[in-house]
């Protein structure tokens, strides 16, 4: 009996050590519950950081890829019916660029930073970001030309970076990033073209004749004709300043073929650097003088601007007219010529051909109606309705 009670005993304590033994598993249990949901807590805490930083880093490079996104569109080489109002607005400023690419906002370089960029052109491996720095704020650095023309070597080495594409030019193998290289120094050396002082020095080392390969040919393709554009805008900008010891340089270095070739075939970019060009030619007295004493360069250039406006028939580009009847109205001015201009006047000037393609553009309608009556001494015109 007493054996009895003490197995019950026994039995009963088992039952207490297997249920204390329970409570501890079950401690444990909710011990590791707790220990794994603080660990998840944790973890969701890591996972939300992370993702946040995460976020962070994709803002971070969104912006990074939108500031590239905006660099490539400044270095965009797209032009003409694309935007043509910032094509024509460009045109309108009286300093016209072949380059039709918005310029970064910039107020003002200090003279330390604008001589660091234009030492910086010694160097190869700073060369190329000099080069598009120099050119995006050249209106903010005063005398950028002289700074470019007094600094051992950098214009030589200008020099030696743009003779060292004749090869590819000549053998149309030109890439873009060389495009874009000789396209600022172009612009270097249209600068140095401009400023009052370096003209002349410019001149005399007989400069601009290094931009002859680029303008030997009409190109077919963008790679090719911003440069060819810039080059002829070099041209223009020593026109401009009405010396004539840069338009007797001008006509030295055959500019008025050179011009005529690129209004003839050039494609509507080309037309009307080309013909804007000419007209800052004939708006000089010398150039003026050149042409009215040679009957056939007459027929050549009024032939180009017949070719001209056929383009604008086709393609509606006012800015690229309103040159072409800039040039007819410089030329009218000769008793001589403008005999020859009644004669010889597109069709498209003297009937409504060019309203229709222009729509209810007012001043297309007034700068046609000016011309003809420059050119038929304020006689009624036939064809066109006022």
């Amino acid at each position: 009996m007493e054996n009895q009670q003490g197995n019950a005993a026994g039995w009963q304590n088992k039952q207490t050590y297997s249920t204390s033994g329970q409570d501890l598993q079950s401690c444990a249990t909710y011990w590791q519950n707790n220990h794994s949901y603080m660990a998840s807590w944790q973890n969701f805490q890591s996972y939300a950081t992370l993702s946040q930083n995460q976020n962070s880093y994709a803002t971070c490079w969104q912006n990074q890829d939108s500031d590239a996104t905006s660099w490539l569109n400044e270095q965009s080489y797209e032009i003409g019916s694309k935007n043509q109002q910032n094509y024509e607005t460009s045109w309108n400023d009286q300093h016209e660029h072949a380059t039709m690419s918005s310029e970064p906002e910039f107020t003002c370089v200090s003279d330390h930073t604008s001589t660091l960029l234009v030492n910086s052109l010694l160097y190869p491996e700073t060369r190329n970001e000099s080069l598009w720095k120099l050119v995006r704020w050249q209106n903010d650095i005063p005398d950028l030309a002289l700074k470019l023309w007094c600094t051992p070597n950098v214009v030589t080495i200008l020099l030696f970076e743009m003779c060292s594409l004749y090869k590819d030019v000549q053998n149309k193998t030109l890439t873009t990033l060389q495009s874009k290289m000789a396209c600022n120094i172009i612009e270097l050396i249209k600068c140095i073209a401009s400023h009052p002082v370096t003209r002349m020095l410019c001149l005399q080392v007989n400069l601009p004749a290094y931009l002859q390969p680029f303008m030997s040919f009409v190109p077919n393709e963008k790679i090719y004709e911003k440069p060819c554009a810039l080059c002829l805008n070099v041209l223009s900008t020593l026109l401009q300043a009405n010396d004539q010891a840069a338009t007797d340089y001008v006509l030295k270095m055959d500019f008025v073929n050179v011009c005529l070739h690129t209004m003839n075939y050039g494609s509507v970019y080309l037309k009307t650097t080309g013909v804007y060009t000419m007209l800052k030619f004939l708006e000089t007295e010398l150039g003026f003088s050149y042409v009215r004493n040679d009957a056939s360069q007459i027929s050549k250039i009024i032939h180009a601007l017949g070719i001209a406006v056929q383009t604008v028939q086709q393609k509606p580009v006012p800015i690229l007219l309103k040159f072409t009847l800039r040039c007819y109205s410089r030329l009218s001015t000769e008793e001589s010529i403008r005999d020859k201009l009644r004669k010889c006047l597109p069709q498209q000037l003297k009937d409504d051909t060019l309203k229709f393609c222009f729509g209810n553009d007012q001043r297309v309608r007034f700068w046609i109606q000016n011309l003809l009556n420059e050119i038929y001494s304020n006689e009624a015109t036939k064809g066109v309705q006022k």
